[in-house]
């Protein structure tokens, strides 16, 4: 599990796609089978296992964009990495939220669960460490 201090720069660049692939999961429109097996690559590609991706997803990019899933505000094409890196990187320093935070973000999880769970699908079995 990544430590929740906050991230190196070096930990920045690597995350960086990761961060950025699975906030297409937040998109207001439909993924293609396509769309997963791209996620899916990055994800492979990137050297975390699923339970470090799951925690990723869930810690870090749920919070900062999966209000799109609950209020969406027409065709969303994505969020510009910069921004979505410096709000991850945030979400790791983290420690503490309130009672209503927690239950938003557990109903945010609840949403994307599908569409995460056609990502898995489509990672290689050897990224399912």
């Amino acid at each position: 599990m990544r430590a929740r201090d906050g991230l190196s720069p070096e930990d920045r660049r690597r995350c960086q796609p990761v961060w950025t692939a699975l906030s297409e999961l937040f998109l207001d429109t439909e993924l293609s089978e396509a769309d997963d097996r791209h996620i899916a690559c990055v994800l492979a590609n990137s050297g975390y296992s699923t339970q470090e991706l799951t925690h990723i997803l869930c810690d870090e990019v749920t919070p900062v964009v999966g209000s799109n899933l609950i209020a969406p505000a027409g065709v969303w094409s994505g969020v510009d990495d910069a921004w979505l890196s410096g709000q991850a990187t945030r979400q790791t320093q983290h420690v503490a939220c309130p009672l209503w935070l927690r239950l938003r973000r557990w109903w945010q999880r609840r949403l994307v669960r599908p569409a995460w769970q056609c990502v898995l699908m489509c990672l290689p079995e050897e990224s399912a460490r």
